[in-house]
């Protein structure tokens, strides 16, 4: 994954990865915007759960 992403981004890729329903599930929960690193998105992540 290259970051930045857009939650967009981050959900084609864990698309493409074969990511479980659960996660693509989190990741469209994630506030609409850019994310710098994965450090970035577990932080949105962490606020959505």
């Amino acid at each position: 994954m290259d970051y930045p992403a857009s939650k967009a981004q981050l959900a084609e890729h864990a698309e493409q990865q074969g990511a479980s329903l659960g996660v693509r599930t989190v990741i469209e929960a994630l506030p609409d915007g850019e994310y710098s690193d994965a450090a970035a998105v577990s932080r949105a992540v962490g606020a959505v759960e």
